[in-house]
């Protein structure tokens, strides 16, 4: 039996979400965030609920974008997507 790794498991490969809102999630970066991210997975029955709330940098943006776009390729079943504010 094949191992399928959980969404918040997928995220957590890729960002830190121990730092806290003043430094990017990105693993490796020390940059000031300028934007907020909320990602989110859909339940049937309880609605929106967030999985992290990522704080990053403009050159890290895309790797979320690619984050959210992998989980909805591994895991078709679940419905994720993601809430972008600028700081």
């Amino acid at each position: 039996m094949r191992y399928r790794m959980s969404v918040f498991e997928m995220i957590l490969e890729s960002f830190d979400i121990r730092k806290l809102n003043t430094i990017c999630n990105e693993k490796s970066c020390n940059s000031i965030p300028t934007k907020k991210i909320d990602l989110y997975q859909y339940e049937m029955r309880k609605g929106k609920k967030i999985l992290a709330s990522l704080h990053i940098c403009d050159s890290h943006f895309r790797d979320v974008v690619k984050i959210v776009e992998l989980i909805k390729e591994k895991n078709p079943k679940v419905i994720v997507d993601k809430d972008v504010i600028e700081l």
